[in-house]
């Protein structure tokens, strides 16, 4: 198991990703906070942006619930969009290492 989460992990591309969605999370909360629900409605689009396309399988976020139902639904569902898409990152870099270390010999 700790195998595969740094082979799907281990790289700097997937982490700066995924260090980029967490920064981008904590957006909506800040911006409804201090600048009001079209900030944050705003910055929750960005964060859905960020991790699309398995974030457009989601609903709407017009659509969810509001108060905390609605959040936990729609960060589970971009959390896992985050996570699918870093793995994904991640295993594009290793075949691309692989490529350039079976060319280079």
């Amino acid at each position: 198991m700790r195998n595969s989460l740094r082979y799907l992990f281990g790289n700097w591309f997937a982490v700066a990703y995924l260090l980029l969605v967490a920064v981008l999370a904590i957006l909506p909360f800040v911006a409804d906070r201090f600048g009001g629900a079209n900030t944050s409605l705003g910055a929750t689009f960005l964060l859905i942006l960020v991790t699309v396309p398995w974030s457009l399988l989601m609903p709407s976020p017009a659509s969810l619930p509001s108060g905390w139902l609605g959040n936990v639904i729609l960060f589970g569902a971009v959390t896992i969009s985050a996570l699918i898409n870093a793995a994904l990152i991640s295993l594009v870099v290793h075949a691309v290492r692989r490529l350039i270390r079976s060319r280079s010999l």
